[in-house]
């Protein structure tokens, strides 16, 4: 992924290597999202942001982002604690995504490399 195009730039991008328009986007957001409302066992109905994650995560197929997303809010309502304090702007993940905790990874890298 190019992170030097900003948010709307990669958005645009990878619309067009799916051919999918942004209309077309939509579209597809609001059919999952009347289909998230009947499925009264998940516990919210998520952003378009998620939703569209899930879209390019599994190459725009409709049906695999449902079972993805069912999958993925099943999983966190049994198991909570897998996801609780997760969100990388919370000072204790912040300190771990920093540079400095990832200290050796340039000689654990040299080490891996195959010969």
């Amino acid at each position: 992924m190019d992170f030097s195009l900003n948010k709307e730039q990669r958005i645009e991008k990878a619309l067009t290597t799916f051919g999918v328009t942004n209309e077309e986007l939509q579209d597809t957001i609001q059919t999952i999202k009347s289909w998230f409302a009947t499925q009264k066992h998940l516990p919210e109905t998520p952003s378009d942001h998620i939703i569209m994650n899930f879209l390019f995560m599994t190459n725009f197929s409709i049906e695999n982002a449902k079972k993805r997303l069912d999958m993925y809010y099943t999983i966190r309502d049994l198991i909570p604690e897998l996801f609780r304090n997760k969100n990388p702007k919370l000072p204790h993940m912040q300190r771990i995504l920093h540079p400095s905790a990832k200290g050796n990874r340039g000689r654990l890298q040299s080490n891996c490399d195959d010969k």
